[in-house]
């Protein structure tokens, strides 16, 4: 009896040996029909499956410098993020006292993109307020491309538990207001955390390998009607009429679906505000964010981010520094853009230097 079995067992796996080879020599595949998350763009995204990328993907950040990842503008001095996953020196989990710890939240201007870490306006805080006659520490947890979306998973993953003294916001550059990729970045990062949470790697890696599991599941969809060229249609018609809206993605009223709506990003900006306040931060700065001139012009929208700035900081009594109308007065005073900016939207070593001088006074005690 038990040869018997022996023999029939061993000829059901021979059996799936041999469709799976033969099925590999036609190279038969059935990838799950379900369309991928576009995390950041198609191009960022293969990059960072590749781990290429100065980033890694995050579940609910979406992505994340990676720790040990070389940072392009630091490379005279070796520069690397750091085992805790942000630029700069880590700063250790207790607070040491009579030292003002500062955490600053943005996008590729809060990180630093195009300057040496040095250059920052998150190290020259640091020595703007030793010239003060104040002790302090920074954690720079901007990252490239976020938005406020964003910014908020990563205070309550990665800088809630160290306990910032200061927290300064610097979002609504450009970021927030770029067309959504299908999903809203709200919308992105709850998908994110339910397909994380359905994970199973050994199902997941069986769907994925087996070409027998490609069998079956053809044969599931076959029975159930399922049509995949009608649903890649429709994916396509869904992608040429995003194309087609992000012509026009910079007037105000623009009907298409943003990354960040502007009343999103209002009550992300309450929210955030009134979350690290009840965390124990003493203050809470909010930076209205330039960019060039020319931007503003063709992309009118970008200046209702600015206004919501303003009206939250008023109606939750908070620090703001206007960094646009900063910016500006420098420029009504002769100095060049290409001056105080990199690009359109990046500051410059000099561009750092006075973002620091203007927030180290609404960030001192």
């Amino acid at each position: 009896m038990q040869r018997k079995l022996s023999i029939a067992v061993a000829s059901v796996l021979a059996f799936f040996a041999l469709a799976e080879v033969l099925l590999r020599i036609v190279d038969f595949r059935l990838p799950p029909p379900v369309a991928p998350i576009v995390i950041w763009n198609p191009e960022e995204d293969k990059r960072l499956e590749r781990g290429e990328s100065l980033h890694e993907p995050a579940t609910r950040q979406l992505w994340r410098p990676r720790a040990g990842a070389a940072v392009p503008w630091g490379d005279a001095e070796d520069e690397r993020i750091n085992a805790d996953g942000y630029r700069g020196p880590a700063v250790a989990r207790e607070k040491t006292p009579g030292v003002m710890r500062i955490a600053t939240f943005g996008d590729s201007s809060t990180f630093g993109m195009g300057v040496a870490w040095r250059e920052t306006y998150s190290a020259r805080l640091v020595e703007e307020l030793a010239a003060r006659g104040v002790r302090a520490e920074v954690i720079d947890a901007g990252v490239i491309g976020f938005t406020i979306e964003q910014g908020l998973e990563r205070y309550q993953e990665l800088i809630r538990d160290l306990r910032p003294d200061v927290v300064t916001l610097a979002f609504g550059a450009v970021n927030d207001h770029f067309p959504a990729a299908g999903l809203e970045d709200r919308e992105k990062i709850a998908e994110s955390a339910r397909r994380a949470a359905e994970r199973r790697p050994v199902r997941d890696w069986l769907r994925e390998n087996l070409r027998i599991v490609h069998a079956f599941a053809w044969a599931q969809e076959r029975r159930a009607g399922f049509d995949r060229e009608a649903l890649a249609k429709d994916l396509m018609r869904q992608r040429g009429e995003q194309r087609k809206l992000e012509a026009t993605m910079g007037k105000v009223d623009w009907p298409g679906k943003r990354r960040v709506s502007l009343a999103r990003f209002e009550e992300n900006l309450i929210r955030f505000a009134e979350l690290a306040r009840a965390d124990g931060a003493q203050r809470v700065v909010l930076i209205s964010m330039p960019r060039h001139p020319e931007r503003e012009t063709n992309e009118p929208v970008l200046l209702e981010y600015n206004t919501i700035v303003e009206r939250v900081g008023a109606k939750l009594g908070l620090g703001v520094f206007d960094a646009r109308r900063r910016i500006a007065d420098e420029l009504a005073r002769g100095v060049k853009w290409e001056e105080l900016f990199v690009d359109h939207f990046h500051p410059s070593p000099r561009g750092h230097a006075l973002f620091a001088d203007e927030l180290a006074p609404l960030v001192a005690p």
